[in-house]
């Protein structure tokens, strides 16, 4: 069974699953993103905590899939920092 046919299985057996999976689309979608900038700058979590200061903390609550949006101001600095920034050595 592949990842697609397994999600439909389990959306049929559980009918609020596919509406979790629909509000939790924005912020699972935008935690992608930020793992793949962080990822692509070659770039830890830890690096972003040195360069920018923002907490580890807020950082796991940001490349989470589920959860708050973080603020739009927080997005810029952690985007700003994975792409003007190399690795720290």
């Amino acid at each position: 069974m592949n990842r697609d046919q397994l999600k439909k299985e389990l959306e049929m057996r559980i009918p609020a699953l596919k509406a979790s999976l629909e509000l939790n689309r924005p912020k699972r979608e935008l935690a992608l993103s930020l793992r793949a900038a962080r990822k692509k700058a070659g770039l830890t979590t830890d690096d972003i905590f040195r360069t920018c200061g923002i907490s580890k903390g807020e950082i796991e609550r940001m490349e989470a899939p589920s959860g708050a949006l973080p603020s739009e101001a927080l997005i810029e600095l952690y985007l700003s920092t994975c792409k003007g920034k190399s690795k720290p050595k």
